[in-house]
């Protein structure tokens, strides 16, 4: 699922309440290119509204204590809550249509008629998979925000 969603660690040496300051500092900064919420050990940064568009990712940190000391920053992209949402409704659409085929074909092929409920069968398989290529599409659409997340992280955080 990396694939879908990009991860990855970085180890800074700072504390996570300085790396905090940082971020808030950063986002909260008139010329910022990223817009944000940060907490006390987790933030969220966006790409402005401004430049928002629907396949527009998020970068979620997560902030931990390091072992050998610093800030262990773990981050994720993804895309908004929204286009989550959406996707979730898409695949349980997929599933209850599975369901309501399998269910009807079954019911058919028992009472000895033509189950030709089986053959609806399929259609949720093709669903899912042009959801999967729309998610691809749309990472590659979202990849240059992806880039202009990160790099203001590294410049923030100053790796």
């Amino acid at each position: 699922m990396a694939l879908f969603r990009p991860r990855f660690r970085l180890v800074v040496p700072l504390s996570i309440e300085d790396l905090s300051q940082r971020l808030q500092a950063a986002v909260e900064a008139p010329s910022a290119p990223a817009a944000g919420k940060v907490l006390r050990d987790f933030a969220v940064l966006r790409v402005l509204p401004g430049a928002q568009h629907f396949w527009s990712p998020e970068l979620t940190l997560q902030l931990h204590p390091a072992e050998e000391g610093g800030t262990l920053i773990r981050g994720l992209f993804g895309p908004r809550a929204a286009v989550w949402t959406g996707f979730a409704c898409f695949h349980i659409f997929g599933i209850f249509i599975s369901l309501m085929a399998l269910l009807f074909g079954l019911s058919q092929w028992s009472l000895g008629m033509e189950p030709f409920g089986l053959w609806l069968l399929p259609i949720p398989l093709i669903l899912t998979i042009s959801a999967f290529v729309t998610a691809l599409v749309g990472q590659r659409l979202g990849e240059d925000q992806m880039r202009e997340l990160r790099l203001f992280l590294d410049e923030t955080v100053g790796s």
